[in-house]
């Protein structure tokens, strides 16, 4: 299986007004399942547009370490391999991708038909004000993005896919800001999506069904505040007979302070719990996982969760963080 994607910046150099935060690249991406993984590995790849070459070019790695260094970067582990190639900027992004790869006695080829969407919107922070800032997409790693125009406003052309995030910020990220995310984005259709920009963040949000026992929706994510990050206060606890150093990235959330819209409507708080993400290094970050009454719709929900309340110091700490999946049915059963 061979799955190919091509990212064409198509912004100028005076559209780009942070380049030192984050600059647009185009990108071809292609991602294969292989039987076995065995060096060298040789990859043939051809771009057309409505029938016409528009690129072409050849790879052979000898190993993984003979790519630093260059423009392409190629990444393996088990039968599953990637490569990543900046590559030259088309008048229009290629509606097919042909691509052959020789591994040992292994050739595969796919010949794959490129589809692709929009997302646009406006950017802004939790007054209202434009906040120019980079929208940054990734299929699993960095991919490409787009920068916003001085008012906010932002679009990118994408191939069609599930994105892990879409990360959006300015050089402000770590100083006056943190980031809003968007987390497992289906980009399957021309959307809108407006981001709000706070001193918060809403850190790997997921959301699942309570398919087998009570009708409701359960929502997991980190909340970060930029001023409890800068502090790194910690403390230690015992979880599964382990000692963890617990970080605390965030004040303690109430259930009033958070509030859930899906596709538009407003969801119902059941119950938060706090819980803690652990890591191999000793150290624990604090999650919470929120049920909500599950709203019953068939197709794609776009969830959007977001903060706003003060602490117990009298600062307001504020974030937006949204995320997709699809209902199967009517029954509420989600998948993605």
């Amino acid at each position: 299986m061979i799955k190919a994607y091509w990212f064409n910046n198509q912004q100028t150099e005076a559209e780009i007004l942070q380049p030192d935060f984050f600059t647009p690249k185009t990108l071809l991406r292609l991602d294969a399942e292989l039987p076995c993984i065995e060096f060298p590995i040789k990859i043939n790849v051809s771009a057309s547009y409505q029938n016409l070459a528009v690129f072409n070019k050849s790879y052979v790695i000898k190993r993984l370490e003979a790519t630093r260094g260059f423009a392409f970067e190629v990444r393996a582990n088990g039968k599953a391999m990637m490569l990543k190639d900046i590559v030259d900027t088309l008048e229009n992004s290629p509606d097919q991708i042909d691509v052959e790869i020789q591994s040992g006695n292994i050739t595969l080829s796919q010949t794959i038909a490129c589809e692709y969407a929009t997302i646009s919107g406006n950017i802004t922070d939790f007054n209202g004000n434009p906040f120019s800032a980079a929208v940054v997409c990734h299929l699993e790693r960095g991919e490409s993005g787009v920068w916003s125009d001085m008012a906010g406003n932002y679009s990118i052309t994408l191939p069609k896919g599930e994105y892990n995030s879409i990360f959006v910020d300015d050089e402000s990220y770590g100083k006056t800001s943190l980031e809003a995310w968007g987390w497992k984005m289906i980009v399957d259709k021309d959307e809108v999506h407006d981001f709000k920009i706070g001193n918060g963040e809403v850190y790997s949000l997921d959301v699942w069904a309570n398919n087998g026992g009570y009708r409701s929706l359960f929502v997991a994510f980190r909340p970060m505040a930029l001023s409890y990050c800068l502090q790194q206060a910690t403390h230690g606890v015992a979880v599964n007979s382990k000692n963890y150093t617990v970080v605390e990235v965030c004040p303690d959330l109430n259930i009033s302070d958070i509030s859930v819209e899906i596709n538009g409507c407003k969801a119902t708080n059941i119950s938060l719990q706090k819980i803690l993400e652990t890591g191999q290094d000793g150290t624990a970050i604090p999650m919470y996982i929120l049920q909500i009454e599950r709203i019953a719709d068939v197709g794609k929900q776009t969830l959007i969760l977001e903060y706003d309340f003060v602490d117990a110091s009298g600062e307001t700490i504020q974030s937006q963080g949204r995320t997709q999946f699809y209902y199967s049915n009517l029954l509420g059963w989600s998948v993605r």
